[in-house]
């Protein structure tokens, strides 16, 4: 587990947890979390990205980029990552239907954002993020998108007509 200091002064640790079965292991951190994130869409809860890993609806492994501090569950990334050439790809968890996909994360600890970005940047989880879900009222997710491209990633944004819906 990392530990990094956010610019709060306030201790975050982060951890990498990989494959299918990982999700067990976080599992009622990732729910209490989902139930103080205010703005969550259901597309970031723990039933509705599990189901798309359960049932193989994923390309590559999940993995999921965890931060705590002290013993809650304040940030959560959950994606896919495959190989293609030499290039990690991750992509969110559930881009099959259409949703809003990015960060969960409790906004009392806003420098949870930055620390993902740390993490993702030195343990170099992925070369390339592909997020085509993404809404622009998701904060803490284009907050990511910026980090990252301050630390050297290039971005790109289509902007797309909103889907209000889903077919269930």
């Amino acid at each position: 587990m990392n530990e990094i200091v956010s610019q709060q002064d306030q201790k975050v640790n982060l951890q990498i947890v990989e494959g299918a079965e990982g999700i067990y292991e976080f599992a009622e951190h990732w729910d209490d979390l989902f139930a103080r994130a205010v703005d969550a869409p259901p597309f970031l809860s723990r039933p509705w990205v599990s189901t798309f890993i359960r049932e193989g609806r994923i390309k590559g492994v999940p993995v999921f980029v965890l931060a705590f501090s002290g013993t809650k569950l304040v940030g959560l990334l959950p994606h896919a990552v495959r190989k293609y050439l030499n290039a990690k790809v991750a992509e969110p968890i559930g881009v099959e239907e259409a949703s809003y996909l990015g960060v969960l994360h409790d906004s009392k600890c806003p420098s949870v954002v930055e620390c993902i970005a740390d993490l993702i940047t030195s343990e170099r989880i992925f070369d390339v993020y592909l997020n085509t879900v993404l809404s622009t009222n998701d904060k803490a997710a284009n907050d990511l998108l910026a980090v990252l491209m301050q630390k050297g990633y290039f971005g790109r944004q289509v902007h797309r007509d909103p889907c209000y819906y889903i077919q269930l």
